[in-house]
């Protein structure tokens, strides 16, 4: 999240600490005159402990590492919605620096996505699909083509078109039965 703030900071440093704290996880107010981040203390592993003893740390640990990888990638692919607990309760979502050029492309592959799963209901659970729910994502994307088109909406388009003529075959049986 910090680099998602500040960019990379010319001047990183870390600080141990012991406990987290989500208002200060660092100090700085910019890359150019660097940035601390606050590094707390996880947990210990001694060498004379139990397997018993030592699996809740290692499930703690892991749930870090899970939660810096995720962090990790949504800031690569500049989606800016950081986990900031292991219990995925809380988060932040950050603007500027990345996200302002890509949000909207972001949210068309996501778009695609729910277009392309409504297809995998059809063609593989129908049971799963909710015509109502599709209905609300076809207006959705309908009222983007319109107002806003990009050239990322083409990813959307084919996955909306396959989706569209199951529902519309589907709906013209149902009317013929």
């Amino acid at each position: 999240m910090m680099t998602a703030k500040f960019g990379v900071p010319e001047k990183p440093w870390l600080r141990l600490v012991e406990e987290c704290d989500l208002s200060k996880l660092w100090e700085g107010l910019d890359a150019k005159t660097g940035v601390t981040l606050n590094c707390y203390h996880v947990c210990t592993f001694n060498a004379s402990e139990s397997r018993d003893n030592i699996r809740p740390k290692v499930t703690q640990l892991l749930k870090l590492c899970r939660r810096a990888v995720n962090n990790i990638g949504t800031r690569r692919i500049e989606e800016h919605i950081y986990q900031l607990d292991d219990d995925a309760q809380k988060f932040q979502i950050t603007a500027g620096c990345g996200s302002v050029d890509y949000f909207r492309d972001n949210l068309y592959k996501r778009l695609a996505e729910a277009f392309h799963n409504f297809y995998y209901m059809l063609t593989g659970n129908p049971a799963l699909f909710n015509l109502a729910e599709f209905r609300l994502y076809e207006a959705f994307y309908i009222e983007l083509v319109k107002s806003y088109p990009r050239d990322s909406l083409q990813l959307a388009l084919e996955r909306y078109l396959q989706v569209k003529t199951i529902v519309d075959s589907m709906l013209a049986h149902q009317t013929n039965s």
